[in-house]
C-alpha cells in the first residue's frame, strides 16, 4: 500500500468514526438536555451552594471551597435571572458574574499554591477559568454590539 493509499484509508476510517461519534453526541445531548432542565440545574446549584457553604463554615481558610460557593452562586444567578426585575438585571450583570468567576479563580489558586495534589480545588480552578473566559467573551460581544 502506497503512502497516498494509507492516508486515504485513514481519512475514510476517521470520517466513519467521526460521523458515528457526531450521531452519538447528538443522541446523548438530546437525552442530557431533557435530564438537565433549568429547574433541575437551579436545584443542583442550590444544593452545591449549601454543600460548599457548609465546608466554608467548617474551614474558613481561603481555598477552593470558597471558590465553589461563588461558582454555585454564579450558576444560580445564571439560571435564575430570566425575570426582568431590577434585582434580576443586577444579578445578571456581566460584570458581577465576571467578578464572581475571578474571585472564585483566586480562591482556587490560593489552594493550588498550598496543595498541588489532585483534588476538587483543581476542578474549581478549571470551572472558574472557563467562567472567566466566558465572561470576558460576553463583555467583548456586548461592547461590539454597542460600537
Amino acid at each position: 500500500q502506497s503512502g497516498a493509499d494509507a492516508v486515504e484509508t485513514v481519512v475514510e476510517v476517521v470520517s466513519e468514526v467521526g460521523a458515528e461519534a457526531a450521531a452519538a453526541v447528538r443522541t446523548h445531548s438530546t437525552r442530557l438536555s431533557r435530564l438537565f432542565t433549568p429547574k433541575r440545574i437551579r436545584n443542583l446549584s442550590i444544593a452545591a451552594l449549601f454543600a460548599a457553604a457548609w465546608e466554608v463554615y467548617q474551614d474558613l481558610r481561603p481555598g477552593g471551597h470558597h471558590g465553589m460557593v461563588l461558582l454555585a452562586a454564579h450558576d444560580l444567578v445564571d439560571t435564575g435571572t430570566r425575570a426582568s426585575t431590577r434585582l434580576a438585571r443586577f444579578l445578571g450583570s456581566r460584570w458581577l458574574k465576571l467578578a464572581m468567576a475571578l474571585v472564585a479563580l483566586g480562591f482556587a489558586v490560593v489552594e493550588l499554591v498550598e496543595d498541588f495534589l489532585p483534588g476538587a480545588h483543581h476542578g474549581v480552578a478549571v470551572l472558574a477559568a472557563a467562567n472567566c473566559v466566558s465572561g470576558f467573551a460576553e463583555l467583548v460581544a456586548a461592547r461590539e454590539d454597542v460600537v
